[in-house]
């Protein structure tokens, strides 16, 4: 398999001289311009947005599914970005992700805090691992019965009701998942960026440690009402940020990120 790339586009297309750069990473599902380009318009006094595809996403999109041994690692993940920093001439930064993209903001920070004034994590994925996603990935038989259940859909849309009515997962996951799995190509981007990325993990004290050794400020915005990610669920981290970094904004999980936009805005944090 040849090795994932990841695609940039910058936003807004024609930059403002002396704006900062912001390397934005996007939720599963997305592109970068989907998930950014809002933001983008909002910020273009203060930010030029390079916003990244994640693997799998976009122009990377496979028609086969990957095999498990095809993970990324984050390694790789920063090799590539260093040869984009390099390449754009880029010394100094910021990070911005959202949900999956969440963990590729936070490898970024762990590699590069040195370089970086100011870090937002919107409803960040990678602070905490939900069940359904443990069992999905983990072993070899959750990774075999997920991407049977990716080929049936109707057998997986069967199950995670079954959950929902046992109380392991919610209504708005259900309707969620039905969004970003009506479609193959979906179901099959799903499964890619579940395994493929299954090991970008945290040990999340030893991680804000080193993260706090530099001077950069994290920010960890959260909806209030986000059933998919819970202000609960990000608990490990909020207690060891300052209490004026953990931001719960009033929204949901497909509206948190343009929330989180005005809120940074308006309050000058950006």
């Amino acid at each position: 398999m040849p090795q994932p790339q990841l695609h940039l586009t910058v936003l807004p297309a024609q930059p403002q001289p002396g704006t900062r750069v912001l390397l934005a990473f996007h939720g599963i599902g997305q592109t970068g311009p989907e998930c950014y380009s809002a933001l983008a318009q909002k910020w273009k006094d203060r930010y030029t947005v390079y916003a990244f595809d994640l693997y799998f996403h976009g122009e990377q999109s496979s028609d086969l599914p990957i095999e498990a041994v095809n993970f990324i690692r984050k390694t790789e993940l920063i090799f590539q970005i260093e040869q984009v920093l390099q390449q754009q001439g880029i010394e100094r930064f910021d990070v911005i992700g959202f949900s999956m993209g969440g963990r590729f903001a936070m490898a970024i920070l762990e590699a590069f805090a040195y370089r970086i004034d100011k870090a937002f994590l919107i409803a960040p994925d990678g602070i905490s691992e939900h069940p359904v996603y443990h069992l999905a990935t983990r072993n070899a038989g959750g990774r075999y019965i997920l991407r049977r259940q990716m080929e049936r859909p109707r057998l997986f849309f069967a199950t995670v009701k079954g959950l929902q009515k046992i109380g392991i997962v919610n209504k708005s996951l259900v309707r969620f998942a039905e969004q970003i799995m009506n479609t193959r190509q979906k179901r099959l981007t799903l499964y890619n960026a579940w395994v493929g990325f299954r090991h970008m993990r945290f040990n999340i004290p030893k991680w804000y440690e080193q993260v706090a050794q530099h001077a950069t400020k994290v920010y960890l915005i959260v909806g209030e009402y986000d059933k998919l990610l819970k202000p609960s669920a990000v608990k490990t981290l909020a207690n060891l940020l300052p209490p004026d970094q953990f931001i719960i904004v009033s929204g949901g999980h497909t509206t948190v990120v343009d929330k989180a936009a005005a809120y940074l805005g308006k309050n000058g944090i950006v």
